[in-house]
C-alpha cells in the first residue's frame, strides 16, 4: 500500500481496546468507509438518504445535502434531517428505520466482491456505518471521533487512531511498509503556543486544529520564530480529566539547545509515527526509554524516506 494512503489505514499497536478479535470467521475482505479518503462515502450517504425519503414522498435536496451536517454525530444530523424534510418520525426513529438502507449498501459491497459478509471486516468512523455492518453480520473496527462515542458499545474493536490497526490479529498480512522501528506518514501540520513543554492547538473559536483522531507518539520537525528548527517527538493525546475533554500535545525537542524554550509560537511538522496512545506522556516515560525514542527519531529523520520532507517544510 502506498505510504500516501497509509495515515489513513495503517499498523501497529494495540487493535482490541474493549474486544478480543473474533477469529470464528477468516477475513476475506475489508471494507473501508473514510468520507474522502479511500471512498467518496458523501455521495453513497446521498443516494441512502435520497431512497429512504421516496418512502415518504419527499424529494432530496442534492445541493443543499452536499454542504451540510459536516462534522455532526448521528444522532444531530438525525434530528436536523427530521426537521428540514418535515419527516413524521422522531429523531430515534429515522436512525432506526434508515440503518437496513445503509445495511444494504455494505452488503452490496460485500457481493460485489464475492465474499459472504460475516467474512468482511469494515473500517468505520461513524455510529450509524457501524450499527449497519454489524447488523449485516460484518466485523467493525471503528475509529470514531468523540462526539461518536457510542460506537464503543458495538463495534469489535474501537481505535484511537488508524495507525493503531494491526490487520495480522485479523489473519490479514501485517502490512511492510514500517522502516525499523517508525511508521512514515503523510506530513501533518499543527501551530500554536508553546508553554512548559505543552503545545496550545486551540483556536479562537474553541475548536481543534487536528482530526480527534491523529492520536499517538510521533516524530518532526519544530519551529520556533520562523527560524529555529529542532528535531522533536510529540505525544499527542486526549486528557478526560476535565469537564470537557482537552487535547494534550507534549512536544520533547531532541537537540534543544542554550536557553529553554517557552511561550513562544511553535510550528510542528510530523513526517513518522512511531507508537500507540498509552495515556502516559513522554514525561512520565523512564529516562532510558525517552533517551531511546530520542535517539530512533533522529536517526530516522536522516533517513531520505522522512529527509525530503524537511526541504518542503
Amino acid at each position: 500500500m502506498p505510504i500516501t494512503q497509509r495515515l489513513d489505514f495503517c499498523a501497529t499497536m494495540s487493535c482490541c481496546e474493549h474486544k478480543t478479535c473474533d477469529k470464528e470467521a477468516k477475513i476475506l475482505a475489508v471494507i473501508f468507509d473514510l468520507d474522502g479518503t479511500l471512498l467518496d462515502t458523501g455521495r453513497s450517504t446521498r443516494g441512502v438518504l435520497q431512497g429512504f425519503f421516496a418512502k415518504y414522498g419527499k424529494e432530496l435536496d442534492t445541493e443543499k445535502e452536499k454542504k451540510k451536517r459536516l462534522g455532526m454525530t448521528q444522532k444531530e444530523s438525525a434530528a436536523i434531517l427530521v426537521k428540514d424534510y418535515d419527516l413524521p418520525l422522531t429523531p430515534e426513529e429515522f436512525v432506526k428505520e434508515i440503518t437496513p438502507f445503509y445495511r444494504e449498501k455494505f452488503e452490496e459491497a460485500a457481493k460485489k466482491m464475492g465474499v459472504d459478509a460475516a467474512n468482511c471486516l469494515v473500517i468505520e468512523d461513524s455510529l450509524i456505518g457501524v450499527e449497519a455492518a454489524k447488523a449485516a453480520k460484518m466485523k467493525v473496527a471503528a475509529v470514531p471521533s468523540r462526539r461518536e462515542a457510542d460506537c464503543h458499545a458495538l463495534a469489535n474493536v474501537v481505535l484511537h487512531s488508524l495507525l493503531e490497526f494491526r490487520p495480522e490479529l485479523w489473519g490479514l498480512p501485517a502490512f511492510d511498509d514500517w522502516v525499523d522501528n517508525v511508521l512514515p506518514v503523510e506530513p501533518i501540520q499543527v501551530s500554536g503556543s508553546y508553554v512548559g513543554g505543552f503545545l496550545n492547538e486551540v483556536k479562537g473559536d474553541g475548536t481543534f486544529s487536528l482530526p480527534d483522531q491523529v492520536v499517538g507518539v510521533y516524530f518532526g520537525w519544530a519551529t520556533v520564530d520562523r527560524d529555529r528548527n529542532f528535531k522533536a517527538i510529540v505525544s499527542i493525546n486526549w486528557d478526560h480529566s476535565l469537564c470537557a475533554a482537552n487535547r494534550k500535545i507534549y512536544v520533547c525537542l531532541i537537540d534543544e539547545d542554550g536557553d529553554p524554550i517557552s511561550n513562544q509560537q511553535m510550528q510542528i511538522f510530523l513526517v513518522g509515527y512511531m507508537r500507540e496512545c498509552n495515556n502516559k506522556e513522554l514525561t512520565a516515560v523512564d529516562s532510558g526509554a525517552l533517551q531511546e525514542y530520542k535517539s530512533i527519531a533522529s536517526v530516522s529523520l536522516d533517513l531520505p524516506e522522512f529527509a525530503h520532507h524537511f526541504c518542503v517544510f
